[in-house]
């Protein structure tokens, strides 16, 4: 008996036919009654399978992020967080011995309300006080003898979480001491956010502000002096010096300077021998001319040298003589305090000076 098969009906021609007509059925598409292509994986063309697994690097149609990264249609990405600071460093800032308001203003992204936890401080100097509520009727003081570190464990604050408060500064003796003077730590916790509560670090600085030298003379604070001293009197020009910020320390120096312009009374000149004699300290950072001088030191050694000046009288006048013009210039170097003028804390030096010019006309 014979055996009749596909292959003796058809013949191999019939097959190849029956495989392309299959092949151009199967477009990955979805059929009309919602079902799936049952066989597709790629090969077809580059038809897209409907149903698949990452594997073959298509992109699944109905997604779980499983496979390699993509995202469901229903996953945005965005996480809750927590609250913090727009400053993410701030700094608060007082004058020595003086109080001042601040506010740091919080935020939190989604508005979430948010609690503030105190987690000490890094020593005990200075007060600072938090407002209980917005219009701040009342305030806390924050404990600054608990001190933080990693096993300090936060204390809720009953205190309104924008945290505005007022900081008071002790008095401090340079400028140095003022930088970081104290830190407050807070941890902010909306008790929402999948995220750790954040963790802020407030510096409190403490401002000295320079004090400017001043040049007094004959006991008088004045830009400028005018006098007539006889022809053959030699005279002290009676200079003192004054700078509150040099009785912190007896380390710091400013310099004293001073010129004299004979050229219109040749013979009118500083007394070096009398001016050197007066020099107590910093030898080597003095010099004294018949018209000119320049001492850089402490307090001390300045005001000595400022108490001698000393200038020389003709003992006749020539036609057109008897004009001498000097001029004493004081500088502190800027070393005892910042510039006054700005709000933040700022170690840059800020030299102030104080000027006297003096006319001496002499008469016969």
């Amino acid at each position: 008996m014979h055996r009749y098969t596909l292959w003796h009906r058809i013949g191999w021609r019939g097959l190849l036919l029956v495989g392309l007509l299959g092949a151009a059925c199967d477009d990955g598409a979805v059929e009309p009654d919602g079902a799936t292509n049952p066989v597709v994986d790629g090969s077809d063309g580059g038809a897209t399978d409907p149903v698949v697994d990452g594997s073959d690097g298509t992109t699944d149609a109905g997604v779980d992020a499983s496979d390699a990264g993509a995202t469901d249609g229903g996953d945005t990405g965005v996480v809750n967080a927590q609250p913090n600071l727009p400053d993410g460093s701030p700094r608060v800032a007082a004058r020595s011995g003086q109080e001042v308001d601040f506010h740091l203003a919080p935020v939190d992204p989604e508005g979430d309300p948010f609690v503030v936890s105190f987690k000490g401080c890094a020593n005990t100097l200075g007060t600072i006080r938090l407002c209980k509520d917005a219009a701040c009727t009342q305030t806390i003081t924050l404990d600054c003898s608990i001190a933080h570190g990693a096993g300090t464990t936060p204390v809720v604050l009953d205190v309104d979480p924008s945290l505005r408060g007022h900081f008071a500064a002790g008095a401090i003796g340079s400028v140095e001491d003022g930088d970081h003077y104290n830190t407050a730590y807070f941890v902010l916790d909306d008790h929402t956010s999948p995220l750790p509560p954040t963790e802020i670090a407030v510096v409190f600085d403490v401002c000295l502000d320079n004090t400017p030298p001043t040049l007094f003379i004959q006991g008088e604070d004045r830009p400028d002096y005018e006098f007539s001293p006889r022809v053959g009197d030699n005279f002290l020009l009676g200079l003192e010096v004054t700078d509150p910020d040099f009785s912190r320390s007896d380390l710091a120096t400013l310099t004293i300077e001073g010129t004299l312009d004979n050229s219109h009374t040749p013979t009118s000149k500083f007394d070096v021998a009398h001016m050197q004699a007066s020099i107590t300290g910093c030898g080597d950072q003095t010099t004294v001319s018949a018209t000119a001088f320049r001492m850089t030191c402490t307090m001390a050694p300045v005001l000595e040298l400022a108490r001698n000046v000393k200038v020389l009288s003709p003992t006749s006048l020539g036609a057109g003589e008897g004009l001498v013009k000097i001029h004493i210039h004081v500088d502190d170097n800027g070393y005892y305090g910042q510039d006054p003028s700005l709000a933040s804390y700022s170690a840059v030096p800020f030299p102030l000076k104080d000027d006297l010019d003096v006319r001496a006309t002499y008469v016969p």
